[in-house]
């Protein structure tokens, strides 16, 4: 019976190591096979993970796009808003002149009514005294007087029913005009005829007008007019109210003496010229 089971044993070795070496290989190839698919997984992953790191590059490139293309769109906007801003204050500037420019306007409008109601005042002041009138030029109001009426032939001496004429109307207009307006400019022009000076003193007849036209200045300075608001010119024979046949020729409506009332409104004008020039 012991050697019957000393006998199997001896045969059960071989068996044995044959099953051990069996079950070794299989386990074997299945560690094998689970490392085969463990790299697998790992490549894929690495794939996987070279693809993600493509998109994410990708991603920070757009991202990059994207906020230089906001920069630039603030840029824009904010040349927008100092466009608009500045358009703004320009408006407000336009607008300012423009009111500037009616409140002048306005002024001016005002000056003319003015002018227009004392030019007919002084025409109703002289209608009726014979050799004096009032015109209306672009340069102003003149009052016309005759040398005839103010001086002899050749003199620059007023008589006596010069002085009272000119009292009556004059003195008496500018006396009432200045109260109002005591910045009125008066200026007072000598005007000759073209015949040649041969009997008297004067130089010529530009120094008899100038002559004539500082008495006049002398007698208005006499009855409180303003030295400061006048001055005189001597025209002779430069500015005829009526043209001559021939230079030297005696034509009497040549000969006078003209007050001009410097008018505010060409002043106005030049404001407001002078304004917009800024």
């Amino acid at each position: 019976m012991p050697r019957l089971v000393s006998g199997w044993r001896v045969r059960s070795v071989p068996v044995f190591l044959m099953c051990l070496r069996g079950a070794c290989a299989e386990m074997l190839r299945t560690k094998l096979l689970a490392l085969i698919v463990v790299c697998s997984m790992v490549l894929a992953g690495c794939k996987a993970l070279d693809e993600q790191k493509k998109k994410i590059a990708s991603l920070e490139d757009k991202l990059l796009t994207c906020a230089q293309q906001r920069d630039d769109l603030q840029k824009q906007r904010d040349l927008l808003e100092s466009d608009y801003l500045s358009q703004g204050e320009a408006l407000k500037a336009a607008q300012a002149k423009e009111r500037e420019l009616n409140d002048l306007l306005s002024t001016i409008d005002a000056a003319k009514q003015e002018r227009e109601k004392k030019l007919e005042e002084l025409r109703k002041l002289v209608q009726n005294i014979s050799g004096m009138t009032v015109e209306s030029r672009p340069e102003g109001d003149f009052i016309v007087i005759e040398s005839e009426i103010l001086f002899a032939s050749g003199k620059i001496d007023l008589s006596e029913q010069a002085r009272k004429t000119l009292d009556d109307t004059v003195v008496a207009y500018l006396k009432k005009n200045l109260k109002d307006q005591p910045d009125q400019e008066i200026r007072i022009d000598g005007h000759t005829d073209g015949v040649p000076i041969t009997r008297s003193d004067w130089l010529s007849n530009h120094h008899l007008a100038a002559m004539r036209a500082h008495a006049v200045m002398t007698y208005l300075v006499s009855k409180g007019i303003p030295v400061a608001n006048m001055y005189v010119v001597g025209f002779g024979p430069n500015r005829p109210r009526v043209q001559p046949p021939r230079p030297e020729a005696d034509v009497a409506q040549n000969r006078r003496v003209e007050i001009l009332l410097v008018p505010k409104t060409g002043r106005a004008v030049e404001e407001i010229l002078e304004k917009f020039r800024k």
